[in-house]
């Protein structure tokens, strides 16, 4: 493998850094305005292909707002839906905006107490041009601004992905869950009451087959947006680290002059480099369209997420109290990294999977 990165990779992350540098606004109110920007930049548009170029991309978003990558690849996978899925007038209507990030997808493809796996109970039942939804929804991130919801749901013919307008008749965003971290998504449930979609903005009917994929699709997308999340995360962690260590103390020697703290810091950087390594390496398998690229980019997801768990809390430990304050990086970190252990594929299912893929190849049936 050449681990030179070319410069079509890194053009991408180099537009992400300077929108970064010029545009401070990180809040939770800035979504919009920041998933326009990315769509200016690309970022929004980069399908098939562009997997290192995504995943560098989203490190240096995360390394300064981690939710920021979550809700740009929530929305990129809905113009990716679009795209797949729909027809050539939904395709038109749809993808520009979404690409551009002047309308924003919120995917509503869960349900409260109910695994994706089990299919939506959620109905669109066929209503005049149209269909006529109902059923609960949630935990929805960015519900309460985004344009469309693109909801997963049953009809008589099949499953169903059905652009809804947020603002339509019967669409009721619910209050916003109290989160362990990556409270600037605001995720929340929706209830949906005869709302009325257009034929035009339904993708499918689709066969019943195509669900497992369509569900598959969803945790692979997941597990590379938690796997970039995590990349950033533990360059935010090792950055705060190393400043803390390196700053002067009154009537003291710096914390770096331990050699406790120095060791920490160097399994930091390893912990980094390793996960960076095996994301890189998952991604140019998935561009290339290589067999290995569902394996790789499993453990790329486990061994990332992990030690951005790892290292937030060796971060923590560097940085004392001053850390433990709610608003400071360190301490959303730890609180955040914990998300990439649990979506997509989790760490358990994710080391269940890799264990029958080992199995399978040692012996073969």
């Amino acid at each position: 493998m050449d681990y030179e990165l070319k410069p079509e990779e890194t053009a991408l992350a180099a537009r992400v850094e300077a929108l970064l540098g010029a545009n401070p606004d990180l809040t939770a109110g800035a979504a919009r305005a920041w998933l326009a920007r990315l769509g200016e930049c690309g970022y929004l548009a980069a399908g098939p292909g562009a997997d290192v170029a995504r995943l560098l991309a989203g490190k240096a978003l995360a390394a300064r707002a981690p939710w920021l990558v979550f809700a740009a690849e929530l929305q990129r996978l809905a113009a990716e839906l679009v795209a797949e899925h729909g027809a050539l007038a939904q395709r038109e209507a749809l993808l520009p905006a979404l690409r551009a990030g002047t309308r924003v997808a919120a995917l509503a493809f869960s349900e409260p107490g109910r695994p994706l796996e089990a299919g939506p109970a959620c109905r669109a039942e066929p209503a005049g041009e149209g269909y006529a939804l109902s059923g609960q929804k949630g935990p929805v991130s960015l519900a309460a601004c985004c344009d469309w919801l693109a909801v997963l749901a049953a009809t008589p013919r099949g499953p169903a992905v059905l652009f809804v307008e947020r603002a339509a008749p019967g669409v009721e965003p619910g209050a916003p869950l109290e989160s362990f971290g990556y409270a600037e998504l605001e995720g929340r449930p929706v209830s949906l009451r005869e709302v009325r979609v257009p034929a035009g903005q339904v993708l499918g009917p689709l066969p019943a087959a195509a669900l497992p994929g369509l569900i598959a699709a969803l945790r692979r997308a997941e597990d590379r947006l938690a796997t970039a999340a995590a990349l950033g995360l533990l360059a935010r962690c090792l950055e705060e680290a190393r400043a803390a260590a390196s700053a002067p103390r009154e009537g003291g020697k710096p914390a770096a002059s331990h050699q406790l703290v120095r060791f920490e810091l160097a399994e930091m950087l390893t912990q980094l480099q390793t996960a960076e390594l095996l994301a890189l390496r998952a991604a140019a398998a998935a561009a290339a369209g290589s067999p290995e690229a569902e394996r790789l980019g499993l453990c790329a997801k486990v061994f990332a997420s992990e030690a951005a768990c790892r290292v937030s809390d060796q971060a923590l430990g560097i940085l004392a109290g001053a850390g433990y304050l709610r608003s400071h990086p360190v301490a959303r970190a730890l609180a955040e990294a914990r998300l990439g252990c649990l979506a997509g594929h989790s760490s358990h299912a994710a080391r269940l999977a890799l264990a029958d893929d080992v199995l399978a190849r040692l012996a073969p049936v």
